[in-house]
């Protein structure tokens, strides 16, 4: 199954296909919808400067697309989406923005000490390279069984690996020099001055009442 597609099935409402403009897009829409409203919301803006990409980074799947592809193996359209209902109680799926988080690219690498390697090793990421193992290998052989036994091994994977999976980007961002870096937050102080004055603005219209 192409990511398209999984995507598609993973995260029906969702409309852009590739993780970091998925982000993006998402991210944009909670936060006021576009640059110019958020700009005068200090919150939004501070959601907004805290969560979007920086330069090196790259959107990472909490929950591995490709890795979950095999649980949709030959259902129907509504079988698969009673199964992406029933997985996104545990964890979002797809490229739902609470899925998705945006690593440096060292961190989000395949090579040694990146996410995916450490996911390949216990056996939470599928690699056409490696022998299938741990919940990888359930997913495999589930592939094959009723929605009812791909519900239950799917939730083995959302409330183990993924869990365990986050615990390891936790431990890697925290010893990362980038988390060392001062964030640029003029934009929330330009919000914070825009609220301010349209406060004051208001107060003036109340007194002339």
């Amino acid at each position: 199954m192409s990511r398209n597609i999984a995507n598609s099935i993973q995260s029906p409402h969702v409309k852009a296909k590739e993780a970091g403009a998925a982000h993006k897009t998402q991210l944009n829409q909670v936060t006021g919808g576009n640059k110019n409203r958020r700009a005068l919301n200090s919150d939004d803006t501070v959601v907004f400067e805290i969560m979007k990409a920086r330069p090196g980074e790259e959107a990472h799947h909490r929950a591995i697309l490709k890795t979950l592809d095999p649980l949709y193996k030959g259902l129907t359209d509504e079988e698969a989406a009673e199964l992406t209902a029933y997985l996104n109680q545990f964890n979002a799926t797809g490229n739902d923005i609470l899925n998705l988080i945006n690593l440096p690219s060292d961190i989000h690498a395949k090579g040694a000490g990146g996410i995916h390697a450490y996911a390949q090793q216990q056996g939470y990421e599928y690699a056409p390279n490696r022998e299938p193992k741990g919940l990888v290998l359930d997913i495999i052989e589930a592939s094959e069984m009723p929605l009812a036994y791909r519900k239950h091994v799917g939730m083995n994977y959302m409330t183990k690996a993924v869990p365990a999976m986050n615990n390891y980007i936790n431990d890697l961002l925290t010893a990362h020099p980038s988390m060392k870096e001062t964030l640029d937050m003029s934009s929330v102080r330009a919000a914070q001055a825009a609220e301010a004055q349209a406060q004051l603005m208001l107060n003036a219209q109340v007194k002339k009442i």
